[in-house]
């Protein structure tokens, strides 16, 4: 963490040449591209705002990698300044439930009358290690299977499957 690499700034992103169309585009999750320098961070790179982490393997419930929060939302406001703002208000919130959120109120809030398109982009932390999932996705699964690992994994897929589906609707 925090190694002095990322995606090549050469590189050109989907979101960059997304731009060039009118797009607006957004992204909620992990990035995991790099973040040793600002250039190298999600709205640098094309999104026009931000909720997530910059690495993986991040505590679902308290964001902590390394003793150190990484949870934060970016954007560029309506003067063009960036703004950065390090999300303390998650804490003890299941992160794949609050970025679901998120997309289904990007969703929700895009101005359909406007001629402008979106792109958004969703990546979950599920099902990567720690193994954690709020405990009602584990009851779920309590009588299915036998031991509680199988019972946290099969509630860490349900629970990406529930917020899809429920962005899925909000397309609609």
């Amino acid at each position: 963490p925090g190694a002095p690499w990322g995606l090549p700034l050469d590189e050109t992103t989907l979101p960059q040449i997304l731009k060039e169309y009118n797009y607006s585009t957004h992204m909620v999750g992990k990035w995991h591209l790099g973040f040793y320098k600002w250039a190298y961070t999600p709205v640098y790179r094309g999104f026009d705002d931000f909720l997530g982490m910059y690495l993986g393997s991040q505590d679902y419930f308290n964001h902590d990698r390394n003793n150190g929060l990484d949870l934060r939302s970016h954007r560029f406001n309506e003067k063009g300044e960036f703004e950065e703002k390090i999300r303390w208000d998650l804490n003890g919130q299941y992160s794949p439930e609050y970025y679901s959120q998120r997309a289904m109120d990007i969703i929700r809030s895009h101005d359909k009358s406007r001629d402008k398109p979106f792109f958004l982009y969703l990546a979950y932390q599920n099902a990567h290690s720690p193994s954690q999932v709020a405990q009602h996705y584990i009851d779920k699964y309590s009588s299915h299977f036998r031991y509680q690992d199988e019972q946290i994994f099969a509630g860490m897929v349900s629970s990406m499957d529930e917020g899809i589906g429920n962005i899925t609707a909000a397309i609609r």
